[in-house]
């Protein structure tokens, strides 16, 4: 018996554009919409006696079974039929084209192509292809028609980024292909209002206004849904530079994609277009800057209380690519009730004993680490060392003293006001001379590890 559990409700419009459904209800009505509400498994019976006949060729249908015939694509495009090849998925089009109104036909097959649109796009191209055919034989004007081939281009993602960065706002961007369904639920939607987002040069006082929309949007489709994750990322790469709302994107990247150092969906990057993906990528850069900023201030303010070291490692946390904390259980603990890091306990791991915490920031090339007891050198490593990678490897380091087991020499001398005997990796104190102790780490770190 097949099990379906997919809902066709009709589209939910955001508040702006809410009275344009209102004033086009009867126009709706017309295009074969039949109330707010329609579920497949409303008519589960019917689904499955189309589809029974259509697998034997057996094309005759009741009034009841035509009704929900535009509606068969959606259900074999959902998961239930994995298997079903672009041919067979062809040969069922056909055969509900030729059992159903045009009208009703164009706009399920159109909704069904721009919800697939990034994920089974060469199933997607298909209704589209349909829905054209369709309304150029009925002599119907529905949709936008060179918007709709503008879809079937050989390179349509990004000749479509291209199209839609050219509407100038939201309304514009809504009327491109007129349609007035649940499209802020679709795959498509996410590109229309991914690219508003970017060109908004009034961002920063609607920007509650999009992160509801959306928060409503990944709230609702979870981890399935792959516009969640660029909306997300719009909205960080928009307001990167406004410090009163990086809280509130942090937060919201966090909750609905996860932290991006071991957080897979950062990095899976096939389902989306070229300009979807710098974006996504520069988002994830922008996030762990963020992170690494406040784990740093978390550290030196709680760990060690050092302003001087606190002050000089946040002008480079641009540059860490990822860090670890090591600590004990109960600051870990305490660490953790710090609302800028909740849900990042991955990025602390406990020591078996002992009361020294340590940092240990990867640059690509060299991981560094810092202390939290005075005494204690900075040491900074070559990422390749073997021994080095041995320590760091482990599943449980027992204490802080185990960081600093592997010998090395001193990164660089002074003597006379000058530096030399430079190393490619070494230790540094933090203890001022002829040069304060920030001069020699900046001019090591910059020739050296950065």
């Amino acid at each position: 018996m097949l099990n379906f559990n997919f809902s066709i409700k009709d589209y939910e419009i955001n508040s702006r554009t809410k009275w344009k459904l209102e004033t086009n209800l009867n126009q709706l009505f017309d295009l074969g919409i039949e109330g707010p509400a329609i579920a497949i498994a409303d008519h589960l019976d019917l689904c499955q006696s189309i589809l029974k006949k259509i697998e034997k060729d057996e094309f005759h249908f009741s009034s009841q079974e035509k009704r929900i015939l535009t509606l068969i694509p959606a259900v074999l495009l959902e998961g239930s039929y994995n298997d079903l090849s672009l041919e067979a998925f062809s040969k069922t089009l056909q055969i509900v084209k030729e059992y159903s109104k045009p009208r009703r036909l164009i706009v399920n097959f159109l909704k069904t192509s721009l919800n697939h649109y990034w994920s089974k796009q060469n199933y997607s191209h298909q209704l589209i292809k349909f829905s054209i055919e369709s309304q150029r034989e009925n002599q119907l004007d529905i949709f936008n028609l060179e918007v709709l081939e503008d879809l079937l281009g050989t390179n349509a993602p990004n000749q479509h980024s291209r199209l839609i960065s050219k509407a100038n706002d939201f309304d514009q961007l809504n009327s491109l292909i007129s349609l007035p369904l649940r499209w802020n639920k679709t795959e498509y939607h996410s590109l229309v209002l991914g690219k508003c987002i970017l060109r908004n040069s009034d961002f920063n006082n609607q920007y509650e206004y999009y992160r509801e929309m959306v928060h409503s949007i990944s709230r609702n489709y979870q981890q399935s849904f792959i516009g969640s994750i660029y909306l997300i990322s719009t909205l960080i790469v928009a307001g990167k530079n406004n410090a009163s709302i990086q809280s509130s994107l942090k937060r919201l990247a966090l909750d609905h994609v996860g932290d991006p150092s071991n957080t897979p969906r950062w990095t899976r990057l096939n389902a989306y277009d070229s300009d979807q993906q710098k974006v996504i990528i520069e988002a994830r850069e922008i996030l762990n800057f963020w992170i690494t900023r406040d784990f740093l201030t978390i550290f030196f303010e709680k760990c060690l209380n050092d302003i001087r070291r606190k002050r000089f490692w946040l002008n480079y946390a641009e540059r860490i690519k990822n860090f670890k904390v090591y600590t004990t259980p109960e600051l870990k603990s305490e660490l953790l009730k710090d609302p800028r890091i909740k849900g990042l306990s991955s990025r602390i791991r406990v020591f078996g004993y002992g009361r020294i915490s340590a940092i240990v920031m990867n640059t690509g090339t060299h991981d560094l680490v810092e202390f939290s007891d005075d005494g204690w050198a900075f040491r900074a490593y070559l990422s390749d060392n073997d021994r080095w990678r041995n320590v760091l490897d482990q599943r449980f380091i027992e204490s802080a003293e185990l960081l600093r087991s592997v010998r090395l020499p001193m990164a660089v001398r002074r003597r006379a006001g000058s530096y030399y005997d430079w190393k490619r990796s070494g230790t540094l104190h933090h203890r001022d001379a002829t040069f304060l102790w920030e001069s020699t780490f900046k001019s090591w770190l910059e020739r050296t590890a950065l």
